[in-house]
């Protein structure tokens, strides 16, 4: 089913075009860059903040030790325990990437099945027949119903993600909100 897929997608990509003038398949190219494409393009800006944060958090480690050596405890204690915190919160960071990275290829592989079911069950089809036109594919039925089900599954990870970082007062709201609906 997923190469009918993929066959189904490249013939309707090939026979679309972009408004901009661009063909879909120019689109496709640019989509699988990935995410960081437009990062990679000005890698000067992106080793620029990478050294600046490596910088930051190699010198706001070390700092607390130096400031203990020079015996101004009452600088250094605070800064010390600001330093433990950070690193404390390190693991909660990563495993907080890790659960949105998964969702959102997850909710994405989702939203490309139901996308697929919902065009084999011809659900465009009543979308015409109501007189309801769309200018892209993204704009049928088909393609509304998919993204909101991508929509809200990446709101349950994002959710998830919240409750890794251990961010409760955003995090108990947003599920409770999400247990209503």
């Amino acid at each position: 089913s997923i190469k009918v897929f993929e066959r189904n997608e490249k013939k309707q990509l090939a026979e679309r075009k972009d408004t901009a003038g661009d063909t879909v398949a120019e689109e496709e190219e640019n989509v699988k860059r990935g995410i960081f494409a437009g990062l990679m393009e000005n890698k000067t800006q992106l080793v620029s903040i990478i050294g600046n944060l490596v910088f930051a958090v190699v010198f706001l480690l070390f700092l607390p030790g130096a400031l203990d050596k020079l015996g101004v405890d009452s600088v250094a204690s605070p800064i010390s325990g600001m330093a433990r915190k950070f690193v404390e919160f390190i693991p909660r960071i990563i495993a907080a990437i890790i659960i949105l990275v998964f969702g959102y290829f997850l909710s994405k592989l989702a939203r490309d099945i139901l996308k697929v079911i919902l065009q084999k069950t011809r659900i465009d089809s009543l979308q015409k027949k109501i007189g309801v036109k769309s200018a892209k594919n993204s704009t049928s039925f088909s393609g509304i119903i998919s993204n909101i089900v991508f929509a809200l599954l990446m709101i349950i990870f994002v959710i998830a993600a919240l409750q890794a970082l251990q961010l409760y007062a955003i995090s108990d709201p947003a599920s409770k909100m999400l247990e209503t609906v």
